[in-house]
């Protein structure tokens, strides 16, 4: 892909995007801080270690392969 085709766009985000995510992950974390109250500190850290290795996955695939069609992702 190429800029000169019109297939490619640069975005920002505003401060007032920016507000916005901060206020979604904050509303996020409290809500799995919710979620794990019933769970030993053990299991909680273990659920942390779990999702950060699914997030690595996530931005790996995504980064290094942002065209491909992957069979069970959903556009």
């Amino acid at each position: 892909m190429s800029n000169a085709d019109g297939r490619q766009a640069l975005l920002r985000i505003t401060p007032a995007g920016t507000l916005r995510i901060d206020e979604t992950n904050e509303t996020l974390n409290g809500y799995l801080a919710f979620l794990l109250e019933g769970v030993t500190s053990r299991q909680a850290a273990s659920v942390a270690r779990s999702l950060d290795l699914l997030g690595a996955a996530l931005r790996t695939t995504w980064a290094s392969q942002p065209g491909q069609n992957h069979p069970r992702r959903k556009r």
